[in-house]
């Protein structure tokens, strides 16, 4: 009736507006019935009518971004983002609408407007999930102690999610190497559910990091009392793995993946604890389960190396990594993973510091990453390189504990270097 209507008065503006929202709300019904491609349409035709009523040309645009960013193959991410800023300028206190554009621009390593773009959606109403983002996009920056901050915020906000903002803390304080404030977070958490499983498998791999290996192996343990899951098995694999007691994180592994969850990591691992035995044909056999016919994933490079260098075969994984250079030469993981193998397994030095030097140039901010290119480069004989990159790293109010413990060892190995061979 209403498009009848339309085309006997195409210049009625009220026609105009209904017939926009009735597009509007068949578009948004059928995208909860996941009917994304209908529900593309119908959100195109509402959009197509230029309404002036703001809140259905945000909603609309809103959800097509959605359909076009993470419904669509490839993703659509430019035309995403174009109709999120006609969504947020049809309504700035879009929260849905700012935070997807966070998410975006945080896939593309966009930082800074990720971090607006959050900051903004948490300024329309203080949500525990938008803090969450905040602190991720940190934590990608190193900036742990932002993170850290955020995560607080996000505790003082309240309400039923207050464990998991407890142990995203945790998380966050043993990625800066706190671990008494970690177990802090996590005895918090405690107290709110002290049946929570997640609450013991962080406290396990808090502990493991500390090398407290046998108290992280009684919370792996107490977590699995509290519930059988894929992760709690492979974090008490894990522990067993640093202590180098490779039967029994073989053991664990398996155990892991006979819960039947999807645990990629853990069939890496598996293939590594294998390797470390020896065991060259069920390394292999375990790493090519976890391969797949896709050999493009970051952690498939991570993987290749490392299972084939603990084999004594790193020529197997330079034969399948270095041609792929030529398909993915931004990839950093590639990149990361060739450096790797390089300098730890083939001792090939300058290509090592080759490699890290293209991986720094994809992202320059990671301090991570300057440092091990800095290391590279000291034992590529680069030491002004090191030194600067070293310098730099010490500098950085955003450095963490561990960058900057290794940016002393990197100052420290080049004074030495420097002395053993008469030039300092």
């Amino acid at each position: 009736m209403l498009e009848t209507a339309r085309g006997r008065e195409p210049g009625n503006i009220q026609v105009r507006e209904d017939l926009a929202a009735l597009y509007r709300d068949q578009g948004v019904r059928l995208y909860g019935k996941e009917k994304y491609e209908e529900a593309g349409t119908w959100l195109d035709k509402a959009l197509s009518l230029n309404p002036d009523t703001q809140s259905v040309v945000s909603d609309a645009a809103t959800h097509r971004a959605w359909i076009l960013a993470f419904h669509s193959d490839p993703p659509q991410t430019e035309n995403a983002i174009r109709l999120l800023s006609v969504a947020t300028k049809a309504n700035p206190n879009n929260e849905w609408a700012l935070r997807q554009l966070g998410v975006l621009n945080q896939r593309a390593q966009k930082y800074d407007e990720a971090v607006r773009n959050f900051q903004s959606a948490i300024a329309t109403g203080l949500r525990y999930g938008d803090y969450w983002a905040l602190a991720d996009v940190y934590l990608e920056m190193n900036q742990i102690d932002l993170a850290i901050g955020t995560l607080q915020k996000a505790i003082g906000v309240g309400g039923s999610e207050v464990l998991e903002s407890y142990i995203r803390l945790a998380q966050a304080y043993t990625e800066r190497s706190d671990t008494d404030l970690a177990l802090l977070a996590l005895e918090s958490a405690r107290k709110i559910d002290p049946k929570d499983d997640w609450n013991w498998r962080q406290q396990a791999a808090t502990l493991r990091q500390a090398a407290r290996y046998e108290e992280s192996i009684q919370a792996s343990e107490q977590s699995l009392k509290l519930r059988v899951t894929c992760h709690a098995y492979g974090g008490l694999a894990d522990t067993y793995d640093s202590q180098r007691r490779f039967p029994e994180a073989v053991a664990m592994y398996r155990k892991a993946l006979d819960t039947g969850n999807d645990c990629a990591a853990v069939a890496v691992n598996l293939a590594l604890s294998l390797a470390s035995m020896g065991k060259e044909a069920e390394a292999v056999d375990a790493l090519e389960k976890f391969l797949g016919p896709e050999r493009n994933a970051d952690s498939a490079y991570w993987a290749l190396v490392n299972v084939y260098g603990r084999l004594g075969k790193p020529e197997l994984a330079r034969a399948q990594l270095e041609p792929l250079l030529d398909k993915y030469p931004d990839s950093s993981a590639l990149l990361g993973a060739l450096a790797l193998l390089y300098h730890e397994y083939l001792f090939e030095f300058q290509r090592a510091y080759q490699a890290r030097r293209s991986q720094v140039g994809i992202k320059p901010a990671d301090l991570s990453r300057k440092g091990d290119l800095a290391e590279c480069a000291v034992t590529a004989g680069e030491y002004d390189e090191a030194l600067r990159l070293a310098s730099a790293i010490l500098d950085e109010k955003a450095a963490n504990l561990e960058q900057r413990f290794v940016a002393r060892i990197v100052s420290t190995m080049v004074l030495l270097a420097r002395h053993e061979h008469g030039s300092a």
